[in-house]
């Protein structure tokens, strides 16, 4: 099973993945293909917007198993929307394949916080 962990709040962002789905045989696994595309998406929006200064610091470890990123978005709306839509992708994978993908969200910000 791949597990995500996010962690989240109005300052700052972290998602960590790690695990085998087990849906298919490796090199055919449909869920590992999805969640990895997002993963890999995360990353490199993370990395564009660390670049150009909109988040000031993100640290992405893509050796490891678990995969961990990590970004202060600073409160920016936009950053937070990107982050809330990846949590929701993640969610939607879980929602359709419930035995092979697990998350669980801690400090989930509230309507409140993305003011």
């Amino acid at each position: 099973m791949i597990g995500i962990t996010v962690r989240q709040n109005e300052r700052c962002a972290e998602f960590i993945v790690g695990g085998h789905a087990e849906y298919a045989e490796k090199g055919k696994d449909i869920v590992c293909a999805g969640v990895s595309t997002l993963v890999n998406a995360l990353a490199n929006i993370i990395r564009e917007l660390g670049e150009k200064d909109i988040i000031p610091l993100w640290m992405i470890w893509p050796d490891e198993d678990p995969f961990h990123i990590y970004a202060e978005t600073g409160g920016n709306p936009a950053v937070n929307t990107v982050m809330d839509t990846f949590v929701t992708e993640f969610c939607q994978i879980a929602g359709q394949y419930p035995d092979n993908v697990q998350v669980q969200i801690i400090g989930e910000r509230s309507e409140d916080d993305s003011r």
